[in-house]
Formats: C-alpha cells, sequence, structure tokens
C-alpha cells in the first residue's frame, strides 16, 4: 500500500509536518461552539439587514449610514441582537465610540 507523503503545515514559516499541534485548528472552529453570528458571513447578513431595516439612514444625525453601531455596547454589556443594533454614519459611529471611551475613563478614575 503507497503512502502519501507528509504535507508541511500550512502556517507560513512552520517547518512542522501536518497535522502541526502548534498551527492546528482550535475544536470550536470546527465543532461549531461559537454561534452564528461571530462568522463572517453571518455578520455581513445581519449588517446589510439592519441597514436595509433603517433605510441607510443614520439613527444619530439623519445622514447616510455606512455601519452598524450597538446602541448598549458590548464591553457594557450589550449583545448583538437586532434591537440592540443601529444604523449610524461613520463619523457618529467614532464620535459615539470616543465619548464612550471618555466616560469610561472618567467612570475608572472616580471609582478609585
Amino acid at each position: 500500500m503507497r503512502v502519501a507523503p507528509s504535507l508541511p503545515c500550512r502556517k507560513p514559516g512552520c517547518h512542522n509536518l501536518q497535522p502541526c499541534a502548534l498551527h492546528a485548528r482550535k475544536f470550536w472552529a470546527r465543532s461549531g461552539f461559537y454561534p452564528a453570528a461571530s462568522s463572517g458571513w453571518a455578520r455581513q447578513r445581519q449588517a446589510r439587514r439592519i441597514l436595509w431595516r433603517d433605510s441607510y439612514i443614520c439613527r444619530y444625525c439623519g445622514g447616510k449610514a455606512t455601519v452598524v453601531d450597538h446602541v448598549v455596547g458590548r464591553a457594557r454589556g450589550g449583545t448583538d441582537d437586532d434591537g440592540n443594533l443601529v444604523a449610524a454614519c461613520e463619523a457618529c459611529n467614532e464620535a459615539k465610540r470616543r465619548c464612550e471611551a471618555r466616560d469610561g475613563r472618567r467612570s475608572e478614575n472616580l471609582g478609585s
């Protein structure tokens, strides 16, 4: 019986033979451990759905929306549900992000 030759690891610069234990896929990457919204295609579909729902109008300034924003940020306990997502323009999204970061730094300073 012929044995196929071993192939090198897929990671560039790695000289180990497959299966390379250092660069093997994690169990959750192939078992579906993470929810569907964490995959790239699912997030893109969700973003298109939210932009279409909001008619590509920014919820903050009324301009043309190009991105999707979390009303309650994930760092503050928000979810990826459609009810927590709104269409926003890049300028408003960035301003909101900076404002939340500033407020977060302020609350950290007040707590100590």
